[in-house]
């Protein structure tokens, strides 16, 4: 069974559909579908989103994520990697610089 997908506004009779108009994948439209971020779908990568909010880590203050992780010398990209195992093993971002330094 198939059914509507609401972007924006505009529904479609399918994922497919949808994907097809967004000019991304079915898996994208499902993934969004899932985490409720459809209206996000097709607008383009969301850089820069969380990386401009100021964060304090064991009492040291970064204007960024993007600080932190210069700091510790990693690239963004790590950094993210680090983010996603911290949250998947139920951590905190204060754990963070133990992982990194563990994994160097």
């Amino acid at each position: 069974m198939t059914s509507k997908t609401t972007i924006r506004g505009v529904a479609y009779d399918s994922q497919a559909l949808a994907a097809s108009a967004m000019g991304v994948t079915r898996a994208t439209i499902s993934l969004a579908a899932k985490s409720g971020t459809l209206d996000h779908v097709g607008l383009g990568p969301r850089r820069g989103i969380g990386n401009n909010k100021p964060v304090t880590i064991r009492g040291v203050r970064y204007g960024s994520m993007q600080e932190f992780a210069r700091d510790i010398g990693v690239t963004p990209s790590q950094m993210s990697g680090f983010n996603a195992v911290i949250r998947a093993i139920g951590g905190d971002l204060d754990t963070i610089k133990d992982l990194v330094n563990a994994t160097l």
